[in-house]
């Protein structure tokens, strides 16, 4: 295997010196060095057949769910058929974590992708080469045990009909995060809900062909430290949706046979944003399944604005609600900054988890009531 990146503590000029290559045994794999074996790590998976890595597609992910006993099965919503599974990395300590056919062949495909001389490069565990020399160790003493593997089906993912930014943004919304090295791995996961079963839904087409962008939006939101940063990019989410339906509306004005001053009444309505998010609140989420995450971002915004002693009506609806949130944060900061524990936080995380709710059920009208 050629030497292209660090491995451990080694440099890539030490990698190549060394001659480190990586080799899979019957009880798993073996590192080994120009001068001898440096170390094997045992796989527990116990499958019946060893399956064609080529057939799955693997991910190195960060949940908030690591415990050995967490793995999920990642289900089609309608007919509830198995994608594949997300296996944490502490899972791989014993065969009993893996139960059933499929399971034990999923996670074997799991096991030697994160035993590749990549996946180790890039999220090895802080430990020296030395520690681990003629050792045989468990997968989670030489990979950050932070981490999960996810391993889908290719056959069943491309009946997803979703490209991999698609795909990401989908695992992304159950609290599943792809991550590509070291650097992306958050010190603390975001929390998410447990279930043992992820049901892998798709946004509409308009969010689906931003997926790459929405994507790095959360994400840049779930390393912001501050707050401000991670509301200013939070909702964007919500403008990307309001824009469309301002053009929308423009659209359906045109169409109608107005008067000049009905016209321009019409006009200056859509252009109003707080209009264009009680549009969105009142005709565009109707796939949303329950306003659960809807009203913690109410009640969120409730305590933000009354730790800001901000008066609101107690009947106030969420988007009103987080209007007002939206223009101390971007306008009047010092407001904040004079009140001790601002609950900024609490705003972030609420509108992050309806933030993403929206993306997912928000589309077009259907051509007739848009007309």
């Amino acid at each position: 295997m050629a030497a292209a990146d660090d491995f451990f503590d080694l440099s890539k000029d030490e990698v190549a010196e060394l001659a480190i290559e990586i080799s899979e045994t019957d009880v798993g794999c073996r590192v080994d060095s120009g001068a001898g074996q440096l170390f094997e790590v045992v796989n527990c998976t116990v499958p019946d057949e060893r399956r064609d890595p080529l057939l799955y597609s693997s991910f190195v992910c960060q949940t908030a769910h690591v415990g050995e006993r967490e793995t999920r099965v990642l289900v089609v919503p309608i007919t509830g058929a198995t994608l594949g599974y997300v296996f944490p990395i502490t899972a791989f300590r014993d065969s009993e974590n893996f139960q059933g056919t499929w399971p034990r062949r999923f996670a074997d495909v799991g096991f030697r992708y994160a035993t590749t001389f990549t996946a180790l490069a890039n999220f090895g565990a802080a430990v020296s080469i030395e520690s681990l020399r003629d050792h045989t160790l468990y997968l989670d003493q030489v990979f950050d045990d932070r981490l999960s593997i996810a391993v889908l089906g290719n056959e069943a993912r491309e009946g997803l009909f979703a490209d991999p930014d698609t795909l990401e943004l989908m695992l992304f919304k159950h609290g599943v995060g792809i991550v590509n090295s070291r650097l992306e791995i958050l010190q603390t996961p975001v929390p998410s809900p447990w279930s043992n079963r992820i049901k892998l839904t798709k946004p509409g087409p308009l969010v689906a062909r931003e997926a790459a962008v929405f994507l790095s939006l959360l994400k840049s939101a779930d390393r912001d430290r501050v707050g401000v940063g991670a509301f200013m990019h939070l909702y964007q989410a919500l403008e990307f949706c309001i824009d469309h339906i301002f053009g929308w509306g423009v659209e359906r004005i045109a169409r109608q046979r107005l008067d000049t001053w009905e016209m321009k009444n019409q006009l200056s309505q859509i252009t109003g944003e707080p209009y264009r998010l009680s549009l969105l609140d009142a005709e565009y989420l109707r796939t949303l399944s329950s306003r659960a995450t809807l009203n913690d971002l109410a009640d969120g915004c409730r305590d933000f604005l009354s730790r800001l002693n901000v008066e609101f009506d107690g009947n106030t609806p969420w988007h009103k609600l987080l209007y007002k949130c939206r223009n101390i944060i971007v306008h009047n900061q010092i407001m904040m900054m004079k009140v001790p524990n601002v609950p900024l936080q609490t705003v972030v995380n609420t509108l992050r988890t309806a933030a993403i709710e929206i993306l997912f059920c928000f589309d077009t009208l259907p051509a007739e009531e848009a007309a």
